[in-house]
């Protein structure tokens, strides 16, 4: 491991540890449950309801019954579970943090497809345990943003993957000048650091140099004005901040109706990319 990704691992090795004190029930996975929560607003995952029902229904298009997929910077593993039980993949699960992984070996026992999972602690900069073009799809939850600041870790993701292989990122979007200034400040205000990963931010220049790799790279960027949920986090039970938000969002798609290059400017993207063959 790079001595870059020292902070960063300890970081988020404190961030996973309670997970290791769950009981088997609470790290079962199931993709009825996992849907339940995406739509329970007293979740904290429903915030990003939209980008994620995007994501699994792009992830749904690959057919990944059988094919082999890396869960890049997986956390606690959800996508990699879905994935695993839902479409019946054989994943990887990938993080920095090796209590994240032990988090995901317990997940994938208690939901029945350990025989299908594995897991590898290891920064984003190597992937030498790894061979050449082994994966048909490397995903990624929120997880380039905090890699690309390590050399060579696009390259890296080019080299696991099979000629013609997927890419499928869920990724916060970094073009608007205004959200950005918002999350710096929420940034110091929680005290998180670069070393955390926040001082990069997925934007169209990362998108430029995903380009020079793939043959096709197709972008679905979500919330502009609704962007503003984040001022509404831990209040979505209440109906009126839910109507907020459903009025932001049909604002939004007027306006990008009538102006298509705001999509741009919008917070959250899914990017779905087809690598050369």
């Amino acid at each position: 491991m790079s001595t870059q990704a020292d902070p960063e691992k300890a970081f988020y090795e404190a961030r996973y540890a309670p997970f290791l004190e769950l009981r088997p029930d609470d790290l079962r996975f199931t993709p009825a449950a996992f849907l339940a929560d995406l739509e329970n607003p007293r979740k904290e995952i429903y915030e990003r309801k939209e980008l994620y029902r995007a994501t699994l229904n792009a992830l749904a298009r690959l057919n990944l019954s059988g094919k082999r997929v890396l869960d890049y910077g997986c956390g606690t593993g959800d996508f990699g579970l879905w994935m695993a039980t839902a479409e019946r993949a054989h994943v990887t699960f990938l993080d920095l943090a090796e209590n994240a992984m032990e988090v995901c070996r317990k997940r994938a026992e208690f939901s029945g497809v350990a025989a299908r999972c594995e897991t590898v602690a290891r920064d984003a900069s190597d992937l030498a345990c790894f061979e050449d073009g082994v994966f048909d799809l490397v995903y990624g939850c929120s997880s380039l943003h905090h890699t690309l600041k390590y050399d060579g870790a696009v390259s890296e993701i080019m080299r696991v993957l099979k000629p013609g292989g997927d890419l499928v990122l869920s990724e916060t979007y970094g073009n608007n000048r205004l959200l950005n200034a918002l999350r710096r400040w929420n940034w110091k205000r929680e005290k998180l650091s670069y070393d955390q990963g926040e001082g990069v931010i997925f934007d169209d220049e990362h998108v430029a140099i995903l380009r020079k790799h793939f043959t096709e790279v197709s972008l679905q960027p979500i919330g502009l004005f609704s962007m503003a949920k984040r001022a509404l986090r831990g209040r979505f039970h209440l109906a009126s901040a839910r109507a907020m938000v459903r009025t932001l969002q049909l604002t939004d798609a007027a306006l990008i109706g009538l102006i298509p290059p705001l999509k741009s400017q919008c917070g959250e993207v899914l990017v779905v990319a087809r690598g050369r063959r």
